[in-house]
């Protein structure tokens, strides 16, 4: 079993990953924005993080970078889980260190895409 952290500002976003994680067996931490996000993730240690872009205060890509940069989180997978879609916003996750890159609307059976111009 392990510990995911889906940090998204839409509670639908968040029951959606929580009822699937839960199924596969799964722990699941949730964060509505990335301040209360970086701070779950330093103190429970999450195995994985999905994490949404457009998030109030302090973006996706911000969070992503300083997850990069934290001892705690360098290593950690990371997901994007977005409505940014634009081939930028893709290259801008993958640069960023995101292990996967899955935009919204999306179907829990899918799995996450893997960049056609970068490869993790």
């Amino acid at each position: 079993m392990a510990r995911v952290l889906v940090i998204d500002d839409e509670p639908d976003v968040l029951l959606l990953c929580r009822v699937n994680l839960e199924r596969a067996g799964h722990e699941v931490l949730e964060a509505p924005d990335g301040e209360r996000g970086m701070a779950l993730a330093r103190s429970e240690r999450p195995d994985m993080i999905v994490l949404d872009v457009m998030l109030p205060r302090i973006d996706g890509f911000e969070v992503l970078e300083t997850f990069r940069e934290l001892e705690e989180t360098r290593n950690v997978p990371v997901v994007m889980l977005t409505a940014k879609a634009q081939h930028e916003d893709q290259v801008r996750g993958w640069s960023s260190g995101a292990s996967g890159y899955v935009t919204k609307p999306f179907s829990p059976r899918r799995s996450p895409r893997r960049s056609p111009v970068c490869t993790r």
